[in-house]
């Protein structure tokens, strides 16, 4: 339950920020390739708690939230002053 409370709180987080952020192209490329990773990455989650020892398992889970977290921290913080232009290229 905490952990979907926490994919939940992202999503919104990351709806929230990346109008601001990133051209409209961007962030529906950005979207559908995450959906596809959340859709893969579901379908193999099962695999490491029933081959893996408990432990184990939750060592490598929390590794790749871990990797996810610090993928997010690494965003752009602000866009004050920036041109917030969809037809923008860069």
């Amino acid at each position: 339950m905490v952990g979907r409370i926490g994919a939940m709180a992202a999503t919104c987080t990351t709806w929230v920020n990346t109008p601001e952020l990133y051209p409209t192209y961007a962030r529906g490329t950005g979207h559908s390739l995450a959906n596809a990773w959340n859709r893969i990455a579901s379908a193999l989650t099962p695999l490491p708690v029933t081959l893996l020892k408990e432990f184990v398992a939750g060592i490598v889970i929390a590794l790749f939230s871990l990797v996810g977290a610090i993928s997010s921290w690494t965003l752009p913080k602000e866009t004050t002053g920036k041109d917030l232009n969809d037809d923008d290229e860069d």
